[in-house]
């Protein structure tokens, strides 16, 4: 004869079994595992931070023995991406010796590094002759453009996702600015 349960031990949150979620789960269930991953997330990123120093110290003491050209070379013969590389030698920068990166993820590492200010906005002053607002204004964002690099090369999947059609829309906006530009030069269509 087969056991049928009782309606409060149905209720009641179960254990799940080890092994990837199926469908059976209940959404207490995926809950409760949901939470169990993400925690161990959070223990292997601890873990990383140390390596992520380790590697940007190695990084900085190298960086010195090698000119832009070589240095980006050099990455790539290690098989280290650049953005990578960049992150590491900022949190070797950030904290003096590893044990301070206890308890910390790689972002929370990174977020402790100190930021360049942002210089205040010029006074508004005559457009150059030879650019004028335009150069001025393509100035203003290649520049700001070079303070953000590493951090869509960090964002987390979310923010990636949300921020993809503003950049579209920045990237056409400029295309279009391109385009004319090309135009009034005389430059033919690639």
């Amino acid at each position: 004869m087969d056991h049928e349960s009782s309606p409060d031990e149905s209720c009641t949150p179960q254990h799940f079994t080890a092994g990837c979620p199926t469908n059976e789960w209940l959404p207490e269930q995926l809950c409760t595992y949901a939470q169990a991953q993400h925690q161990a997330i959070l223990d292997d990123e601890r873990d990383l931070a140390v390596k992520y120093w380790r590697l940007g110290r190695a990084l900085h003491l190298l960086r010195r023995s090698f000119n832009h050209g070589q240095w980006e070379q050099l990455l790539t013969q290690l098989d280290i991406e650049k953005t990578k590389a960049s992150r590491a030698r900022a949190i070797a920068r950030t904290f003096e010796k590893e044990d301070a990166l206890a308890g910390l993820t790689v972002k929370q590492a990174y977020d402790k590094r100190p930021r360049k200010l942002r210089k205040p906005a010029p006074e508004p002053s005559e457009p150059k002759q030879e650019t004028g607002r335009l150069g001025q204004f393509l100035d203003h964002v290649t520049r700001t453009a070079d303070l953000f690099v590493d951090e869509a090369g960090f964002a987390e999947e979310a923010e990636a996702m949300s921020l993809l059609p503003a950049i579209e829309a920045a990237m056409q906006k400029l295309e279009q600015i391109r385009v004319l530009l090309r135009q009034q030069a005389h430059i033919r269509p690639t």
